[in-house]
């Protein structure tokens, strides 16, 4: 087996820590998106090459497609700014206590 295919522990370990990073930047500034979804059916397909790389992408090309691409089109249900939404986090929460 090529070992040239493999990360080491190390490099694992480093993306890893990358991507939690990621998310818990995304938790910090969840409040500073906007609550509803900024994009119109197709809007991600269109932005989107026609067929999956050949060759795997680093890492920060994912991080920069979820930024540039995925976020804008996502609804954050749990965002702390209020709006009238099914499930915002007051509702969830109050749903959660009853369920108890």
């Amino acid at each position: 087996m090529d070992s040239s295919l493999h990360m080491t522990p190390d490099a694992f370990r480093k993306l890893g820590y990358e991507a939690i990073d990621w998310i818990a930047r995304y938790m910090e500034q969840v409040e500073e998106y906007p609550v509803l979804s900024q994009s119109e059916p197709g809007d991600l397909r269109s932005q989107l090459p026609s067929q999956a790389p050949f060759e795997p992408e680093p890492l920060e090309a994912v991080f920069e497609d979820l930024n540039r691409l995925i976020l804008p089109g996502v609804t954050h249900w749990q965002s702390p700014n209020p709006i009238s939404l099914p499930f915002s986090p007051e509702t969830t929460r109050a749903r959660r206590s009853w369920e108890s």
